[in-house]
């Protein structure tokens, strides 16, 4: 059967793949997700989740947390909405005393373009005394301890003798125990290799929100390799009201008859647009029926 995909760059490798879209139910879950907490779990569900849209085999084991960050990115532009929209709390106060809000705009197609534009090296190899060692970026999205991030790296153990030993489908106890193994100046290197591409990523911030207001949140934020900003981002740009997620179906049931199977398939750019057309509908109603009771009472005024 064939159905609507687009094209994603998966950045480290200079090609592309093709992803199927991202449905209401997708969307529902993974908020959920975002509002339990727990960062494995947040883990298994992004990378569950790039596995099953990308048309491809895509390892999203051997993919560093910020190649997936940028794919999380794209995701959301193509399927949610170019947009993301909050409102933040500011230092000032109405004459009643309650807190003035303002209303943020983030670019999110700005935001994949800051990405494509790091000048970061995603892969790197290093031989030693007969070893070469090959790997990238860090894949996880948090670490508890940086020599964790450095064991989490290395992808490939060439041996003296030829041997391949492939560390990407290990989890990460099994790869600390077998790069604990290596030459003991080997990790330094790798570790100076991570802190270069930190320094690239640190940069410049990410997003930037232009403001002469003293808000309740940082103007500028940035990303980092080891510091569990990356999946702070991803939360940022998906987040979303879970009672405003069910009053919309619950809306788009009752006025288009929509079935709740037909809801949890589309994407969540289209329920937008179903919610907007419910809205414009109501408010034409509303007008009519305005105008018929003026024409009504018109008809019972006495004649002058």
């Amino acid at each position: 059967m064939s159905e609507f995909v687009y094209k994603i760059d998966i950045l480290s490798e200079s090609q592309v793949e093709y992803f199927k879209e991202l449905t209401n139910k997708h969307y529902k879950d993974f908020v959920k997700v975002i509002v339990n907490e727990d960062p494995d779990v947040f883990e298994l569900f992004v990378d569950n989740l790039l596995s099953e849209l990308a048309i491809g085999d895509i390892n999203t084991k051997g993919m560093s947390s910020l190649e997936k960050l940028y794919l999380m990115i794209v995701l959301r532009a193509y399927n949610i909405s170019p947009t993301v929209s909050f409102s933040c709390d500011t230092d000032e106060e109405t004459d009643d005393g309650k807190t003035v809000k303002l209303n943020i705009n983030i670019d999110v197609i700005q935001l994949a373009q800051k990405i494509e534009r790091l000048k970061v090296v995603p892969k790197f190899e290093i031989e030693s005394g007969g070893v070469v060692i090959r790997g990238g970026l860090p894949k996880r999205f948090h670490y508890t301890d940086v020599q964790h991030a450095v064991a989490d790296c290395i992808d490939t153990i060439i041996l003296p003798d030829r041997e391949v030993i492939d560390l990407i489908h290990l989890d990460l106890t099994e790869k600390i125990r077998m790069v604990d193994s290596l030459p003991s100046h080997v990790l330094p290197r790798v570790f100076e290799y991570l802190l270069k591409q930190e320094e690239v990523i640190k940069k410049d911030p990410v997003i930037v929100i232009e403001t002469e207001k003293n808000i309740k949140v940082e103007k500028e934020s940035y990303i980092a390799l080891f510091n569990g900003s990356i999946p702070e981002i991803i939360k940022l740009l998906y987040r979303i009201n879970l009672k405003e997620f069910y009053i919309n179906e619950y809306s788009l049931m009752k006025k288009f008859k929509f079935s709740y199977e037909q809801l949890q398939q589309i994407t969540p750019g289209e329920l937008s647009v179903y919610i907007d057309v419910i809205q414009d509908d109501m408010s034409r109603e509303k007008q009519e029926t305005e105008k018929q009771q003026q024409d009504q009472n018109r008809e019972f005024l006495p004649p002058q």
